[in-house]
């Protein structure tokens, strides 16, 4: 979901805190233990624009001290525990901890100066709170003689999913990448720093022709007005936009809109039915981009009447952070819900989306893999769905529904 290592120096701190850890000897201690926080640097609090955003760094997030060599500081790379079928959770969490920008941000306590409790759309800010308690804990790996590794109990932080989401309750298996939408959404709408949408005055878009500078200034005042209505730490850092493109099929007159999106949902192509073919994820991105024709008609503006259209979209402007869900489920009358099993490769580095992104791009669109997750499981009716979290450098691998990988451009 996001990458980026700063290299800030801190100190250790001790307080007392909701959580468990594990000892040397792997023996797991009580709630309310003693465990190492960080003190940040004040700078930091004023703003989260001041925080580095170092997305190619090796060093971990926080350099050990001169005085403390053993506080080696790394992203994402503590456990949490599985409270009875949360491991869908838990997978969703350690990818969004090795988020270098979001865990700056919360490290820091900026989410304080912009909860907005009176969102009706968010959770008053609980969810927030709650994870960003966990976030603090998420970085922390002590190699010392008291700490040889780290397991989180999210207790409070379950607890405020059920009070905020009712249907992801303990002990029922969900998706991955369901309760990933609703906790960065949630997040979004409590970070949101529009307080009131309802005195946002908007600006009319401009119809756009086919003409490159149109299709700009078209998409242009579209972003603008999203912004008007949505800015939060989520929208910087994940947010990107798409072009829709519909063609009547009979006078082929075009009308092009553009929204804002965060979650790319790729389709597998038809030559999925053989589940020994290979597809790479450009494949599958040519797929999703790929010309359609709508099942229903619709009405068309030239002819005055409903007609049978195509539609088309286009990755228009790229996200920082690139958030792909593999759509591995095919559903029949006959035979439900079928997992896709068909391999799919990516490149772990310098993936090129530039061939996909028709808009201007400031930065180019080119990514370094750093989190994935995998469902192992057959079937969606499944109840049981092994998961694993694990990280290493340069990626992180989870196992979770029903397949994301998250991508941090360069």
């Amino acid at each position: 979901m996001v990458l980026g290592q700063s290299a800030d120096l801190a100190s250790f701190d001790e307080e007392k805190e909701e959580v468990c850890v594990f000892d040397e000897a792997g023996k797991m201690t009580v709630q309310n233990a003693r465990h190492p926080v960080l003190k940040v640097p004040a700078a930091h609090k004023k703003s989260y624009l001041n925080i580095p955003n170092r997305m190619r760094v090796d060093s971990g997030l926080l350099q050990a001290d001169a005085d403390n060599p053993k506080a080696n500081l790394e992203l994402g790379i503590n456990g949490i525990k599985n409270l009875g079928n949360t491991c869908y959770i838990n997978a969703a969490l350690n990818c969004l901890f090795k988020i270098q920008p979001l865990s700056d941000y919360f490290l820091n306590d900026l989410h304080l100066q912009e909860i907005n409790p009176a969102n009706p759309l968010g959770s008053k800010g609980l969810l927030t709170t709650a994870f960003a308690s966990l976030v603090k804990y998420a970085p922390v790996n002590r190699v010392s003689n008291s700490f040889d590794n780290c397991v989180i109990e999210p207790l409070a932080f379950s607890s405020t999913v059920q009070q905020t989401a009712k249907r992801f309750t303990v002990g029922e298996q969900e998706d991955a990448q369901e309760f990933l939408s609703y906790l960065l959404d949630t997040i979004h709408e409590d970070l949101n720093r529009v307080v009131d949408r309802s005195e946002v005055a908007l600006e009319q878009v401009p119809e756009a022709t086919s003409d490159p500078t149109s299709l700009e200034a078209a998409a242009k005042v579209s972003w603008k007005n999203h912004l008007k209505q949505n800015k939060s730490i989520i929208v910087d850092i994940f947010q990107g936009q798409i072009k829709s493109t519909l063609t009547c099929q009979v006078c082929s007159h075009k009308h092009h809109s553009f929204d804002p999106i965060m979650y790319y949902s790729l389709p597998f192509p038809p030559e999925a039915a053989d589940p020994a073919v290979e597809f790479s994820l450009e494949r599958l991105f040519q797929e999703y981009t790929k010309q359609e024709t709508l099942e229903e008609p619709v009405s068309c503006g030239a002819c005055a009447k409903k007609q049978p259209f195509f539609k088309k979209m286009d990755l228009w402007k790229s996200p920082n952070i690139l958030i792909v869900h593999l759509k591995r489920f095919a559903f029949s009358q006959k035979d439900g819900a079928q997992k896709i099993t068909n391999k799919v490769s990516f490149s772990l580095d310098n993936f090129d989306l530039g061939t996909f992104a028709k808009g201007y791009q400031v930065v180019r669109a080119v990514y370094h893999l750093f989190a994935v997750c995998v469902d192992s499981a057959d079937r969606r009716t499944t109840s049981e769905t092994p998961k694993t979290a694990t990280t290493s450098r340069p990626s992180t691998t989870s196992e979770t529904r029903p397949g994301t990988s998250s991508t941090t451009k360069t």
